[in-house]
């Protein structure tokens, strides 16, 4: 921040979103994507997402209720991250993945977060190199990485998400 320095076109380039502010690599640019969506996030917009927080927090709690009655273990790890995913894509893209609403608080969805997690550094930087396939040979956990950057090449200016979550 406040740097004159660009960001490295190599690194940030390699995630094939030339129209997303936080992958802007000119400095002017950036200043002029973030000014747009800054309204999004003034004290008032976040303090209106109170009842977006709220109905999150909600669903957990009868979550929690229902297995508390049942005698049952929660997992209040994956529980907490679900009301956070939920509460962020309602918010940015709403389109809410509706963790909370699976049996697994969303467990498989971190799973494939945490698993492309170590492959993701490398990838990303042999990314232009390397062709889909051998990526995936090497890295069956970049999967989701990969599709990304496909459907991102494909289509520019459309947001992908992890589509068995969307």
């Amino acid at each position: 921040m406040g740097s004159k320095f660009w960001k490295s076109p190599h690194f940030y380039g390699s995630w094939g979103l030339n129209t997303a502010a936080v992958t802007t690599l000119r400095n002017e640019v950036h200043r002029v994507r973030r000014a747009a969506i800054n309204p999004l996030f003034s004290r008032k917009v976040v303090l209106d997402l109170e009842g977006i927080v709220q109905s999150k927090v909600q669903k957990l709690c009868q979550r929690l209720s229902e297995t508390l009655r049942v005698g049952k273990p929660m997992d209040l790890h994956h529980g907490f991250r679900a009301v956070s995913v939920d509460v962020i894509t309602d918010y940015a893209f709403d389109n809410c993945y509706n963790l909370l609403d699976r049996p697994s608080l969303g467990a498989e969805f971190f799973a494939v977060i945490r698993g492309m997690t170590p492959a993701l550094w490398i990838f990303q930087q042999l990314s232009t190199m390397l062709p889909p396939w051998l990526m995936l040979r090497m890295s069956p956990e970049s999967a989701g990485f990969v599709q990304f950057q496909l459907v991102n090449a494909a289509y520019p200016n459309h947001f992908l998400c992890y589509s068995e979550y969307c």
